[in-house]
């Protein structure tokens, strides 16, 4: 290999690294989901996919969707303006799992979207409201639109970004929103949340959703975060 042969690969091995390491390499302009409502009565959110139609590059990395969740003392001030997945993270918000996925085996995204219909405009419902009822009900996340090409149905059981410990060894679920144990302080609730849990006095969950994707098949790729509001509910417990 000549010296400038040698010299050029050198350098765009020093961009590829600087790039990745200062989190430039992981900017792509995926279009975010557009929030469309919250019911604070049955609890729920909605949150709208807009297609890619106006960038076809974002559809080639498209995947689907990712849901992050924080749980407030009622009254609390929301962290309601946060636009990345980084901030999100910093301010204790935890990824939503499925009920498949288990811990360091996760499926991204949470919501897949099939490539036929990434650029289709529909409605996805993520919906607590079966926390408060009776039998008790797991939060899902669902779509049923038959206006589209193809048209699709899906409802995703959702689980908490905490793993299960059942009979004191089995870590491999994450654990459901029907179940809150005083165990669970310090990982996704606090000591004042508990206590209020414990109490059947309501509480405070804030959602955000954010558009999911693949870089090079490899690296996770993000959008901005889009606030989904919160909603009050007792949780079980």
């Amino acid at each position: 290999m000549s010296n400038r042969k040698f010299t050029f690969f050198i350098i765009a091995a020093l961009i590829i690294l600087f790039t990745s390491s200062c989190g430039l390499y992981d900017i792509i302009t995926l279009k975010p989901p557009e929030f469309v409502g919250r019911d604070d009565i049955d609890n729920y959110f909605k949150f709208r996919a807009t297609g890619t139609v106006a960038d076809p590059y974002d559809s080639y990395y498209f995947r689907g969707f990712e849901l992050y969740y924080k749980i407030y003392l009622q009254g609390s001030t929301v962290d309601s303006n946060l636009l990345s997945l980084s901030e999100l993270q910093s301010k204790g918000f935890k990824r939503i799992a499925s009920d498949s996925d288990r811990i360091n085996i996760i499926s991204k995204p949470l919501i897949p979207i099939d490539s036929a219909n990434h650029d289709d405009t529909f409605e996805i419902t993520v919906d607590f409201g079966g926390l408060e009822d009776i039998p008790i009900t797991e939060p899902f996340a669902a779509a049923d639109d038959a206006t589209v090409t193809p048209a699709f149905s899906f409802s995703i059981h959702l689980r908490r970004g905490i793993a299960e410990n059942r009979l004191g060894f089995d870590t491999d679920y994450y654990k459901p929103f029907s179940v809150f144990e005083k165990g669970d302080v310090g990982k996704d609730i606090s000591s004042a949340i508990w206590t209020a849990i414990y109490g059947d006095d309501p509480v405070t969950i804030a959602l955000y959703a954010l558009s999911y994707g693949k870089r090079d098949l490899i690296i996770d790729v993000y959008s901005i975060a889009v606030y989904l509001f919160e909603i009050d509910i007792k949780l079980p417990h």
